[in-house]
């Protein structure tokens, strides 16, 4: 069964292919090259071959045009990486504890694996040492470290 997809109003006057040739990041290109092919009259099965992508991404897509217009297609985030372990609750419940920590040590120096041992015990959440250190360095106490991690360059 193939579905018709109604664009909605003003998507016609729209000027998809010169924002598509002034964009820069490929997939805002992706999605703006769609938008032209639909508005061409191509068929969402045809647009879908033409980019590589899936029906239902293109309907997304047209579903974030009506939402905020051109602004919104362009600026939508575009999810990658993995979902955060420590919520923003307890990644600030784990700045106050690394800091109560500096104040009560001698040197004001904390180890990547006493923290690391900290978020397990306190929230039962696994980390890599490395991940720890992507925390601290978000949460800018980096400098606070012990031996500050140093990632490799290749």
């Amino acid at each position: 069964m193939i579905e018709k997809l109604t664009l909605p109003r003003g998507f016609k006057n729209e000027n998809f292919y010169d924002h598509y040739k002034n964009e820069r990041r490929g997939p805002v290109k992706i999605r703006l090259l769609a938008m032209h092919h639909l508005q061409q009259g191509y068929s969402l099965s045809d647009v879908s071959g033409f980019i590589g992508d899936t029906d239902h991404s293109i309907k997304e897509w047209v579903n974030w045009y009506v939402k905020g217009g051109m602004p919104y297609l362009q600026t939508k985030s575009f999810n990658r990486g993995r979902k955060k372990k420590l919520s923003p609750d307890q990644e600030a419940a784990l700045e106050g504890e690394i800091l109560k920590l500096k104040a009560a040590r001698f040197n004001g120096k904390v180890t990547g694996n006493e923290i690391r041992h900290h978020i397990i015990s306190t929230w039962g959440i696994h980390f890599a040492i490395g991940s720890v250190y992507t925390v601290l360095r978000r949460l800018n106490l980096l400098s606070l470290m012990k031996g500050a991690y140093k990632k490799k360059r290749s």
